[in-house]
């Protein structure tokens, strides 16, 4: 269940009228997610869900609350924006607190990452590319598990000082695991692609990927302990990038000196260079 627009800035004007805040906040989370599981060679699952979440910011001086609710009816909302209060009430000063932002002026796409192709895909879609990737197991002898999901997101924020923005996008993702057999040291091979298009997904390159590297790894023997020159795969890389944005990319993290990073310092070698693009589809 996609929720329009309309419909959102209703809710989070629900939200805004609740408060007697210096400053408020609003912010909706939606998702709508299906999924399709497979394993030993045979789709075992079906499942979709719809989640929404409304988060609520005050801010009084230099107090903040925060609260969290999916609980979206009147009272629902009348609620969290009490309890966001309440613990702005009890909460330390924040000198660091600062005025929530006003409108910028500049014009943004609010279904920048979204294709419908994502939104409307079905099970049997799902189950096209999964049927695919297990032949391409069954080809090598291996069995094959894995997941299949596509998702809608919406995010909608507005706030007292008149900032109002909205954004929808789609997720798609299809990865598999493939082995020969479970002993230990067993042959395996690992694939996975993702993409706001569902369409940009090839099942079937997937599965022959998977199943050439679990292939290929039949028969490979140890390597003695020591240390040897490694080139990782995007898979490792994309689970590095992950985990530092995880520990240490985030303002909050710099300012309470959990983070790595240092404001107008060099932390990586001059080869590397990592940003952040909202507006970059991609």
């Amino acid at each position: 269940m996609v929720v329009g627009r309309e419909d959102l800035d209703e809710l989070l004007d629900r939200a805004l009228a609740h408060s007697r805040a210096d400053q408020t906040e609003a912010l909706y989370l939606g998702q709508d997610s299906a999924l399709t599981r497979f394993a030993n060679n045979q789709i075992h699952q079906n499942v979709r869900e719809h989640d929404a979440n409304l988060q609520v910011r005050v801010v009084h001086g230099e107090r903040v609350g925060v609260a969290a609710t999916n609980r979206l009816d009147e009272d629902g909302i009348r609620t969290v924006v009490e309890r966001a209060a309440a613990i702005a009430a009890r909460s330390a000063p924040n000198p660091h607190a600062a005025l929530l932002p006003e409108p910028d002026g500049r014009d943004h796409d609010p279904d920048l990452g979204y294709v419908s192709a994502t939104a409307e895909a079905g099970a049997d879609l799902r189950a096209e590319g999964a049927r695919a990737v297990i032949a391409a197991g069954e080809a090598k002898g291996l069995e094959t598990a894995g997941s299949f999901a596509t998702s809608v997101m919406t995010v909608a924020v507005a706030n007292s000082r008149g900032l109002r923005a909205s954004h929808r996008s789609t997720r798609a993702a299809l990865l598999t695991v493939m082995m020969d057999g479970f002993a230990s040291g067993a042959a395996s091979g690992y694939a996975q692609a993702g993409s706001g298009d569902v369409a940009r997904i090839d099942a079937e390159a997937i599965g022959a990927e998977a199943a050439r590297k679990g292939d290929d790894m039949r028969g490979a023997g140890e390597l003695d302990p020591g240390e040897y020159e490694v080139i990782l795969e995007e898979y490792a890389v994309t689970g590095l990038l992950e985990y530092l944005s995880y520990i240490g990319f985030s303002g909050l993290a710099h300012e309470e000196g959990r983070s790595f990073m240092d404001l107008g310092a060099r932390v990586m070698g001059e080869n590397v260079a990592i940003w952040d693009d909202g507006t970059d589809p991609s």
